[in-house]
């Protein structure tokens, strides 16, 4: 058994805009009448912005003629409904071999057995290169496949990394993260908890010393 994610390259700012739109229309009675929406928001080029120094925003001085804004309301969802037929063909490839497709934004995971989700995950990616033009980035993916049959299933893996996390003796622990969850071996899942509970710490720590000794009781709120 494995579970394998797709890295998808500048997954929300490549799409094919047009296909986004069209794809609404017929996606559900529900969700047609945002193709309009979408159409008035995504037709228009956008300033793109990237992250600056002190968390602010920096213009990089031209638009976007592509996909949609990363971060913005409607962009979320007309990536979400772009993928979205491509992703059922995954995920019902799957299903009859007890796996199955997830996808939380362009963080999309499918697990089953390795020889059938890889496999799979590659049709996938060829599917979303036709008809959204955005290309997936096998080198930068990222798998778990159990530790039990790794021998005997690494091979099918292909490009894909075998996620891991070092431990004090830069001894790999093979997981995956899917959705803030870590799954793998008892020891990757320990180091991803424990990295956890570090950052947690660390941020209570900065807040800490932020407020001043008169203000501490605003920690509770």
């Amino acid at each position: 058994f494995c579970i394998a994610g797709s890295d998808i390259y500048n997954a929300f700012n490549e799409g094919d805009r047009a296909e986004m739109v069209a794809r609404t229309l017929v996606s559900s009675p529900g969700l047609a009448p945002l193709a309009r929406l979408f159409y008035a928001t995504l037709a228009p080029k956008y300033p793109i912005f990237v992250s600056g120094k002190g968390g602010g925003l920096t213009p990089m001085g031209r638009d976007g003629e592509t996909g949609v804004a990363q971060g913005s309301v409607e962009g979320g969802v007309a990536f979400a409904i772009s993928i979205h037929p491509e992703l059922q063909v995954l995920d019902a490839e799957l299903r009859p071999y007890g796996g199955g497709a997830r996808a939380g934004h362009d963080d999309v995971r499918a697990c089953g057995p390795p020889w059938i989700v890889f496999a799979a995950m590659q049709r996938f990616h060829d599917a979303l290169f036709l008809r959204l033009g955005l290309v997936v980035q096998p080198s930068k993916c990222e798998c778990w496949i159990d530790e039990a049959h790794i021998a005997s299933l690494d091979a099918h893996r292909g490009l894909v990394t075998r996620s891991h996390l070092l431990d004090g003796a830069l001894t790999p622990h093979y997981g995956v993260m899917c959705y803030g969850v870590p799954i793998g071996s008892e020891e990757y899942v320990k180091l991803a908890l424990a990295g956890k509970c570090d950052e947690i710490a660390s941020i209570s720590n900065k807040l800490i010393a932020t407020l001043s000794s008169s203000h501490k009781q605003q920690l509770w709120l």
